[in-house]
């Protein structure tokens, strides 16, 4: 099967008749696609995920300093929600780092 994308108008070429995609799945298999390869080039990884990996961290050791779930601190260092000043301020003081040079310029909300 190849599927073409032009201007959000898509070709699907298949030799199964029975086969049906729609709209969205397509979209959301591009989208995922998209990701995996800014995550091999290294783009769309957030500054302090780089961090705590330099770190040889886990992320169950971060959300322990701000004292939060794994799953909130997933979705922080992924970018879904942002840090608060003092949860970034909890990890700037444990390393004795500037907060900004740690999280870089916009994942923490005041």
């Amino acid at each position: 099967m190849i599927i073409q994308v032009q201007k959000m108008k898509f070709k699907i070429v298949s030799k199964n008749e029975n086969l049906v995609l729609t709209k969205s799945i397509i979209e959301t298999n591009i989208k995922m696609q998209v990701q995996k390869l800014k995550r091999k080039e290294g783009e769309g990884m957030t500054a302090i995920k780089k961090f705590r990996e330099s770190q040889g961290m886990k992320q169950e050791d971060f959300a322990a300093i701000i004292k939060v779930s794994k799953v909130n601190y997933c979705k922080k260092e992924n970018g879904k929600v942002k840090f608060s000043l003092d949860e970034a301020f909890l990890i700037s003081k444990y390393f004795n780092k500037p907060i900004e040079s740690i999280f870089g310029n916009n994942e923490v909300s005041c």
